[in-house]
């Protein structure tokens, strides 16, 4: 595929965890997307990285999904990062540093 997608934040009940679904899920859009792009909850970042995800410039969020996230009440404890899965990087390392919400650097 060749389309790209910004994806809002895949959330499974605690008690379903671990079955697949969230793995099923974007296994679905890797067939048909060219890239993937997710702002991650600090907790969910090691299953976005687990599948390929990278990191991702704050600043290529889409405006509308970061002011959100940057005026989120919940923010310090979302500890938000910005993630991408390219299909011209499957199979790449997910290690490196993830870029962070930068209101959050500064608090």
């Amino acid at each position: 595929g060749t389309d790209d997608a910004f994806l809002r934040p895949i959330v499974v009940a605690t008690e379903a965890r671990g079955a697949g679904l969230g793995r099923a899920l974007l296994e679905r859009l890797f067939a048909v997307c060219g890239s993937i792009s997710v702002i991650a909850r600090g907790d969910a970042v090691p299953f976005y990285r687990r599948l390929g995800f990278t990191a991702m410039d704050w600043s290529s969020v889409p405006s509308e999904y970061r002011d959100e996230c940057e005026c989120c009440d919940d923010l310090a404890q979302c500890r938000p990062m910005s993630m991408r899965w390219n299909i011209k990087d499957e199979g790449a390392s997910a290690a490196g540093e993830l870029m962070s919400c930068p209101r959050r650097l500064n608090e």
